[in-house]
């Protein structure tokens, strides 16, 4: 720094300020805020603030301010209240399995019951309706639950299992859920062949695709369908946003897939008795250039005008 002129030298420094004001209530005033942090307890859950900040440079204010609109998420969610011991978030239940469902309950209330209900997922790639052992079990003080493969029926179908918890002689109730995977039976099954075609003529991006895997000995049997699309160029499976399964359908929706890509489509069919998969190999049409055509003249009398085509 220069003795007979202090800041001559000295950095530019910039400072903000900011006032906070509410979006939603009339009432609040503004509120000035120093070097621009918000104290604690100012902000409401759930509401929504606007916070206008201007610049100082060296002392002098800028005309230019900047405005950033606050949204207050709602308070945390609460914890869940109990979760499952021994699994992730689906059982599977293999051909003659049988399961103790423990779920450890967090906060255990005095007197609290609970009652164990069964629900069956609805399942598109599946004909036939599940079956749930149970719809609702009596109230009882033992959060345990055993299940066994018999009891869920059929093969290839889901189910879910609520265990709701209640207060004697009050309103209070929580719940949590986890899933039945019922499995089919591997030693059972036989080797199926099955084929992979595709509805449509050509694979258009800009187009649906529809695929089918399907049996010429197997019609009758319920089956399970699980498909994959492999990127060739890639060599990886790839995530589609907008697909529809439908039983042994597929149906890709418009703009997934790319121009001028190849694409193999893989089907794995699972039954009681049987299991196979197929692929199909397609090759999606190239982007059309963007090509502008005009008719001149515009109108005309037929077969007296003579129109010709310009690109």
């Amino acid at each position: 720094m220069h003795e007979d002129c202090p800041t001559a030298f000295a950095p530019s420094t910039v400072t903000t300020e900011c006032v906070l004001s509410s979006m939603v209530d009339a009432n609040m005033r503004p509120i000035t805020l120093k070097d621009c942090k918000v104290p604690e307890k100012v902000l409401d859950a759930g509401m929504i603030y606007k916070l206008e900040v201007a610049f100082r440079k060296n002392g002098i204010l800028s005309n230019e301010k900047e405005q950033v609109n606050l949204f207050v998420l709602n308070n945390s969610p609460p914890a869940p209240s109990c979760t499952l011991e021994g699994f992730k978030d689906t059982i599977e239940l293999a051909e003659g399995a049988e399961h103790r469902v423990n779920l450890k309950v967090y906060e255990t209330l005095a007197q609290q019951e609970y009652r164990w209900t069964c629900t069956p997922v609805l399942n598109q790639m599946l004909s036939g309706e599940a079956e749930c052992p149970f719809e609702a079990r009596p109230l009882t003080t033992n959060p345990q639950l055993i299940i066994k493969d018999e009891d869920f029926k059929p093969a290839g179908s889901k189910f879910e299992l609520t265990l709701n918890m209640m207060k004697q002689n009050s309103n209070i109730e929580e719940s949590c859920s986890v899933f039945v995977q019922k499995q089919f039976s591997e030693t059972s099954q036989d080797q199926v062949t099955l084929v992979v075609t595709q509805e449509e003529e050509v694979a258009d991006p800009t187009r649906e695709n529809t695929f089918v895997c399907g049996s010429e000995t197997n019609k009758n049997e319920q089956l399970v369908y699980q498909w994959d699309v492999i990127d060739v160029f890639k060599g990886s499976k790839i995530m589609l946003t907008e697909v529809t399964q439908d039983k042994n359908k597929l149906i890709i929706s418009e703009n997934q897939l790319r121009f001028n890509r190849e694409y193999i489509v893989k089907c794995k069919a699972t039954g009681a008795n049987t299991v196979g998969e197929a692929s199909h190999r397609i090759k999606t049409v190239e982007k059309a250039s963007d090509i502008a055509f005009s008719v001149e003249p515009n109108t005309g009398i037929a077969e007296t005008t003579t129109f010709s085509l310009s690109v």
